[in-house]
């Protein structure tokens, strides 16, 4: 777990900000979304600095545009992938 966090950190902290691992990864773990039937999903977690270097980090934005069902499950898919190698 200890390699995620580094991991993180390095691809997060940039541009001079510097967020603790626990700030990312609670920040991760509070972006909720809502499933809207036949559209995708619709975020209801406030922006922050974390959230804006996450972001840019990750190459798309889940806090100006509707998140396609394809699309979150090929997020979460990823994710899982990410995690079973650390």
């Amino acid at each position: 777990m200890r390699i995620l966090y580094k991991y993180l950190a390095k691809k997060i902290n940039r541009g001079g900000r510097r967020f603790s691992p626990d700030e990312i990864i609670g920040t991760l773990q509070d972006m909720n979304f809502l499933a809207v039937n036949g559209e995708g999903y619709v975020p209801t977690y406030t922006r922050t600095d974390v959230t804006n270097n996450l972001h840019g980090s990750a190459g798309f934005r889940t806090d100006t545009q509707i998140v396609s069902k394809q699309r979150m499950n090929a997020i979460i898919a990823e994710s899982k992938k990410s995690t079973k190698k650390d």
